[in-house]
This record gives C-alpha cells, sequence and structure tokens, in this order.
C-alpha cells in the first residue's frame, strides 16, 4: 500500500466536511419533514443532491446520494396523505439522484 500523499489526506479531510455538513442538512429536512409533514416540501432534499454533486467526488458522490434517497423515502412514509403529485415529485427526486450518480 502506497503512502497517502498530503495534499490527498487535505483534500480528503475538507470533503469529509462537506458531506458531513450536507448529510446534516438532509438529516434536518428529514426531520423537520416527519415533525411538520404539511408543512415542510420534502423537495428541498434536492439541495443538499446538487451541491454535492458540485462538490464532492466520484467516491463519496453515490453514497452520499443513497443517503438522500433513504432521507427522501423516510420523509416519503411519513406524508399524511401520498397523492399522484407527491408520488410524482419523489419520482423525479429519485430519477435526479441517478443521473448524479451516473453522472460522478
Amino acid at each position: 500500500m502506497t503512502p497517502a500523499l498530503p495534499g490527498r489526506v487535505r483534500h480528503d479531510a475538507a470533503e469529509l466536511k462537506v458531506v458531513a455538513v450536507l448529510g446534516a442538512f438532509a438529516a434536518l429536512v428529514a426531520a423537520l419533514v416527519i415533525a411538520f409533514p404539511d408543512a415542510t416540501p420534502f423537495s428541498t432534499l434536492l439541495i443538499p443532491v446538487v451541491v454535492g454533486s458540485l462538490l464532492l467526488g466520484p467516491r463519496t458522490l453515490p453514497p452520499f446520494v443513497l443517503f438522500v434517497l433513504a432521507m427522501l423515502g423516510v420523509s416519503l412514509l411519513n406524508q399524511t396523505e401520498l397523492t399522484t403529485r407527491t408520488l410524482g415529485a419523489a419520482a423525479v427526486q429519485v430519477v435526479i439522484g441517478v443521473i448524479v450518480i451516473l453522472a460522478s
């Protein structure tokens, strides 16, 4: 195993901070959707996916997007009513998540 380069270690640490902040934001949004399902739009979960696609590398991005999609699933389970519109919005988010993963 080759030793890590100092620049690479700094880059990994910076990326870890970004993924931690974005993950915390996604978890906060999911918690708000669970607490206030009629007042908090779960489509807000797209924000960390889009920002992550700009700031995260190809090794970190796919697991992060899968985490956000899991938060989407949890949010959907806590909706008071699952309408066609709600399911359509969720489907669009899943498609965007898959596109982001495939493009990374």
